[in-house]
Formats: structure tokens, C-alpha cells, sequence
């Protein structure tokens, strides 16, 4: 059985502690994007259940920048950004990881992402996760 003092740490390795490349953080947004219309009715009224969806796609989104920024061998904390509300910076940091590209080299946050999309590397997901969809 999995003791709870190894959760931070799961949640760091599965969400932030590697790279990805400009292919799967598009990608990855474009995910984040539909489910966010999906759950945008949420939003218009606040509500708890609203704030929580929330929360997580913000979650989300900070952890693809945060792996982004790791791959061209920045900080991630820089995509704390996108905390400070309608700025210009963040538009103009996400234009410039989208067309930037990764260390072609392994760095000091992981080894070089393949090319392709792997998609539980961005939704965090192991090779050994598989996902169950029911009622």
C-alpha cells in the first residue's frame, strides 16, 4: 500500500520533472481548450464545482509550460506567469515556446522528448496507466 508522504513527490515526477516538446505542448493546449468549452458554463456563475474544474485546468496549463520551458533549459517557474491576469507577457512567452525549439540534447531536466506526440506524457499518465471510462 502507497504511503500519502510519497504523494508530492508522484504529483512533481508525473506533472513537472521531464520535457516536452513544441509539438505535444500544442497539442496539449488544444486538449486543455476543449475540455475548458466543455466546462465553461461552469464558469459563469461561480459555484464550487466550477472553482475546483478550474483550479485543475489552471493546474494543467502552468504543468505543459512547466515542462516546455524545461526542454528549451529554463526554469520552470516562469510559467507562474500566467497567475498575473491579462497580461501581454504570457502571450507573447507562449508564441515564443511554441516556435522556439528544445535543447537537441539532454539537459539538466530530463533527456530530449522523441519527436511525435506521446499523450499520456502530457496529461502525466505512465505507460502503465490505463484508462477506465464508465458509468
Amino acid at each position: 500500500m502507497n504511503d500519502i508522504t510519497h504523494l508530492p513527490k508522484d504529483l512533481y515526477q508525473r506533472y513537472f520533472a521531464h520535457r516536452l516538446n513544441r509539438l505535444e505542448l500544442s497539442l496539449g493546449f488544444v486538449l486543455l481548450s476543449i475540455v475548458n468549452s466543455i466546462f465553461n458554463p461552469l464558469f459563469i456563475h461561480p459555484n464550487v464545482l466550477g472553482t475546483i474544474v478550474y483550479i485543475i485546468l489552471l493546474l494543467f496549463n502552468i504543468s505543459l509550460l512547466w515542462r516546455r520551458l524545461q526542454d528549451i533549459n529554463l526554469n520552470g517557474w516562469i510559467s507562474l506567469i500566467i497567475l498575473i491576469p491579462y497580461t501581454l507577457v504570457f502571450f507573447i512567452l507562449l508564441i515564443f515556446l511554441l516556435l522556439y525549439p528544445g535543447e537537441d540534447h539532454d539537459n539538466k531536466y530530463g533527456t530530449q522528448p522523441k519527436e511525435g506526440v506521446d499523450v499520456r506524457k502530457i496529461f502525466g499518465l505512465s505507460q502503465r496507466t490505463n484508462l477506465v471510462v464508465g458509468i
